[in-house]
């Protein structure tokens, strides 16, 4: 008998197992294809909520170094720059409550007095800052490195700041200048002060923090974003963007002797009643103008901070679908401000674009102990 070939006894697919086939191959398509969508989803989402992280951070670290230096050795009637209080009067540091006698509704400001050098070359000019001799008791001049005083002078001096720190010991207002490399600092002349050649010199700045809203303080990619800059005696304001996505900074301030008639001298005041240091402590809403209330017994600064993420975009969630994703479902409570009654000036909650739920945000809050403020035993 004639064996059949081989190729003639093969049968094909049925039309049903091939539709079975199709189903079976769409359904490990699709989801791998959730899967990819999930993973590139959470790959964004993790990369904003680092971001907003590093900027919060950053924010903080930038912020604790300078209420670390703020006053730098300042004395009783320096004024650097534009660091007065509302009533004139100059200060080391000059807090600048949203609301003074209420709640706030939008970030709060704080000027500081602090320190800069240079030793790699500021405004063209290479130079070191430091005395090029030794002082003599009761001088009233001073004479720097060659080159320093026009560096001093490209970084503000006699415009936007006119005062000096010699290492950290003494503060003098600057007059003029004396020669091509000296300063003709205030009078009357410091006696029984003497530094020796080679001591560092120090231009005092008057800096202010705050929170911008505008693409044109922030850039297009970074709103809202934290501001720094030195403020000069005339309300210049040279602020720059410093930290992307920094939606909120509330301050408040723990105090030595700034109740009447407290004679504890390096303990912070106790407001609340409450025994020992609390959060109670703390000093939200004040004008720092009516003594004994005053900026320089000012002993710890508390620094709320909120950064958001700074994708302008609203949140699609991880999933497949395009809902808004709800990120915020409350408004926060951020020291005495409350995200409810508006994020910036204005009322903006609830009109932000995208919308305050659908926006990831990061808290942080840190104590920090201002001290280099002159001390009050003698105030």
């Amino acid at each position: 008998m004639k064996r059949q070939p081989i190729w003639e006894s093969r049968h094909g697919f049925t039309l049903v197992e091939i539709m079975m086939a199709l189903a079976v191959t769409g359904i490990i398509v699709g989801a791998g294809f959730g899967v990819l969508i999930a993973s590139e989803k959470a790959t964004r989402t993790n990369g904003q909520i680092v971001d907003a992280q590093q900027s919060v951070r950053l924010a903080m670290e930038l912020i604790s170094r300078d209420v670390k230096l703020a006053g730098y050795g300042w004395q009783a009637g320096i004024q650097v720059g534009n660091c007065i209080t509302p009533t004139g009067t100059a200060a080391p540091i000059v807090p600048l409550d949203q609301t003074p006698a209420g709640p706030d509704t939008a970030p709060d400001q704080i000027r500081m007095v602090v320190p800069m050098t240079n030793t790699q070359g500021l405004g063209g000019v290479a130079a070191t800052w430091t005395l090029a001799a030794n002082t003599t008791p009761a001088f009233s001049t001073i004479q720097l490195q060659p080159g320093a005083v026009a560096a001093m002078q490209a970084a503000g001096l006699l415009s936007s700041s006119n005062a000096i720190s010699i290492n950290g010991g003494l503060t003098a207002q600057v007059t003029g200048l004396s020669g091509a490399n000296g300063l003709q600092l205030s009078q009357p002349a410091h006696i029984n002060v003497s530094f020796p050649a080679g001591a560092q010199v120090y231009l005092l700045q008057c800096i202010q923090y705050s929170v911008a809203n505008t693409q044109a303080q922030c850039g297009a990619v970074g709103l809202p974003c934290l501001m720094r800059g030195p403020v000069g005696i005339g309300g210049i304001n040279n602020q720059v963007a410093i930290a992307d996505g920094i939606e909120d900074l509330q301050l408040a301030y723990a105090c030595d002797q700034c109740t009447a008639g407290d004679l504890q001298v390096r303990v912070m005041d106790n407001l609340d009643g409450i025994a020992g240091f609390t959060p109670g402590d703390f000093i939200t809403n004040n004008q720092w103008t009516i003594p004994p209330m005053t900026p320089e017994r000012i002993r710890l600064v508390q620094v709320n901070l909120v950064a958001r993420q700074t994708a302008r975009s609203s949140d699609q969630g991880l999933g497949e679908g395009n809902a808004t994703a709800n990120l915020t479902p409350n408004p926060l409570q951020v020291s005495d401000h409350n995200h409810a009654a508006g994020v910036f000036a204005g009322g903006d909650f609830g009109i932000q674009n995208p919308p305050y739920a659908s926006v990831r945000r990061r808290v942080l809050t840190k104590t920090i102990n201002a001290r280099n403020l002159a001390l009050c035993d003698v105030c």
